[in-house]
């Protein structure tokens, strides 16, 4: 259910000229977002590890 109203989004933002990359270099992307990660660290410290872990455990869990 979530995934088709997800498709039909999608559709409507291409049909209004948006670009779908529906292969993102999620890799490239968060090598670049390091850096925000790290300062987030600055403020909340090991929370940020924590939300990073469950993250990837999610990703893992839905492959």
């Amino acid at each position: 259910m979530i995934r088709d109203n997800d498709e039909k989004l999608l559709a409507d933002m291409a049909a209004k000229g948006a670009k779908i990359n529906r292969k993102p270099n999620t890799d490239a992307f968060r090598k670049s977002v390091e850096p925000v990660y790290a300062k987030a660290r600055e403020k909340y410290g090991a929370d940020v590890d924590a939300v990073l872990a469950e993250a990837a455990a999610v990703r893992k869990a839905v492959k």
